[in-house]
């Protein structure tokens, strides 16, 4: 018995694709998986499927540990959801499995490179802290319409841009990282999330083109050094009226508001507390 298995792109799976010498392609994204009926296993992954005691071994064991991951990853988005307000409870929940499925990818590349902290990195903050507050930028997008454009500078493991057009995929992205690896991780995620984002591998504003002739209608970047100053000189790709919301400090957001040149400007604390919040930007001049 065959069947089609969509699945998330994680490395830890190539042990599997071993270990049953499968040649489907990792990027494809779906893999045909032939199964002995007997003593069938369970094992969840984007969907639920069954593999067959012959499948079990290395390659059986990571997936099932890749499975759990994701499953346990849903549960904690979806419950995350029930925690925010009505509004954003309902744009979230359709969106509760491939948001699991990035934050699955992150974790995994964060093995072999840096992404987030080894703290953030512990499931429970990264969905209870860090998705939180990127989906909590959710309630200063614009409405849903067409040719809605964000650009993120800095974008790093895709924290927040990523969280967010995976919800609302009626914006098209465009993604600033100046490092490689990073840049290669988001293009991955991006391709096998089937976003509509593309990622530019530069360093803002220094091999940026500035030239380019969209405009966007929101800038997004967290934790940045001088944020107020990437805003000022980020301010031509903005279109009128458009905004910029950047991740931060209520401690650091005076300074970043003078910086920036914004006529107008609101600091909105994070839900989990603390310090940490959104900066909305607008009215340039």
């Amino acid at each position: 018995m065959a069947q089609a298995v969509e699945c998330v792109h994680d490395r830890n799976a190539q042990v599997l694709l071993r270990a049953i010498g499968g040649a489907t392609p990792l990027a494809q994204m779906k893999w045909t998986l032939s199964c002995a009926t007997p003593g069938w296993t369970e094992v969840t992954l984007a969907v639920s499927f069954r593999i067959g005691p012959a499948l079990l071994g290395a390659g059986g064991r990571a997936l099932t540990r890749a499975g759990r991951l994701l499953d346990g990853l849903r549960r904690r988005v979806e419950a995350l959801a029930e925690e925010l307000p009505a509004g954003l409870r309902a744009e979230i929940r359709p969106a509760a499995a491939a948001l699991a499925a990035y934050l699955a990818s992150l974790l995994s590349a964060n093995e072999v490179m840096n992404l987030v902290s080894v703290a953030a990195a512990q499931p429970a903050e990264l969905v209870g802290r860090h998705l939180r507050d990127s989906l909590e930028g959710l309630a200063f997008l614009p409405p849903p319409g067409r040719g809605l454009t964000l650009l993120d500078i800095g974008s790093g493991g895709g924290l927040p841009a990523l969280p967010l057009l995976l919800v609302r995929r009626d914006i098209v992205g465009t993604l600033v990282e100046s490092t490689g690896k990073k840049a290669r991780f988001l293009s991955e995620v991006c391709k096998g999330l089937s976003l509509t984002a593309t990622v530019s591998n530069a360093r803002f504003p220094d091999s940026f083109p500035m030239s380019v002739t969209s405009r966007f209608d929101v800038l997004t970047s967290r934790a940045v050094a001088d944020a107020g100053k990437l805003v000022r000189g980020a301010r031509p790709l903005l279109r009128n009226g458009g905004r910029a919301l950047l991740w931060t400090t209520s401690a650091l957001f005076p300074a970043i508001r003078r910086a920036s040149g914004c006529g107008e400007s609101e600091f909105h604390k994070s839900s989990a507390g603390e310090s940490r919040g959104i900066a909305v930007l607008e009215s340039f001049t």
